[in-house]
């Protein structure tokens, strides 16, 4: 699993060094709660989790992001994430999306994203009573799964002409979703998405500072 998470880094690295072309901006969330669908072959397993068969669980963990737009409704990201898992495992998730603006009003929008994912864990096998779970692939010491559609759901809150507060749902195990809190920061001199507003604010100007 560290292979993987190098070459998720390195990937998001490359498109902040060659960001200058678009309108872009990345982005750092805070994982925290996750809920998980289906059945839960190992609910025994959990720990820090609540609610009805223990669908909830606090999952801490980072988030990092990095968009690019093509035009004011329209872009691709790239996300990459690592978080302590409900097992107390080191888990992760890769995730190009295609984003689209729902909504912008004043200070706030809303974005809807699709697109492949790859989860990955440190491996349950070597915890005691750990039934196996057929949707992922096992190796020597991790498991993984591909998902070739998985989604997000994201809430952006403009701060200034450079940063956004975002509350999202991102589809970060193979079968369930987590809670992120976090920062975007804008990239360039370029105002945001062309010739847009970045809100729709008296204050805004053509361009950033």
């Amino acid at each position: 699993m560290k292979n993987l998470l190098k070459f998720s880094f390195l990937v998001f690295a490359k498109l902040i060094f060659v960001s200058g072309f678009a309108q872009t901006n990345i982005g750092i969330k805070f994982a925290s709660l996750s809920a998980e669908f289906g059945e839960k072959l190992n609910d025994s397993l959990y720990v820090n989790s609540f609610g009805k068969d223990k669908a909830f669980a606090f999952e801490p963990g980072l988030i990092a992001t990095f968009e690019a737009f093509t035009d004011e409704k329209l872009s691709f990201k790239f996300s990459t994430g690592v978080f302590r898992d409900r097992a107390e495992k080191i888990a992760g998730y890769s995730q190009i999306t295609l984003n689209y603006m729902l909504l912008k009003e004043y200070k706030h929008s809303l974005y809807f994203g699709v697109g492949p994912a790859v989860h990955y864990r440190q491996s349950w096998n070597s915890i005691q009573g750990y039934i196996p779970e057929n949707f992922y692939t096992d190796n020597t010491e991790n498991q993984s799964k591909i998902s070739w559609l998985s989604a997000e759901i994201l809430y952006r809150y403009y701060l200034s002409k450079t940063t956004d507060f975002t509350v999202s749902l991102n589809h970060t195990k193979a079968h369930g979703i987590s809670m992120s809190l976090g920062i975007k920061y804008w990239l360039g001199s370029k105002p945001r998405y062309g010739k847009s507003k970045g809100c729709n604010c008296p204050s805004y100007g053509k361009r950033r500072s």
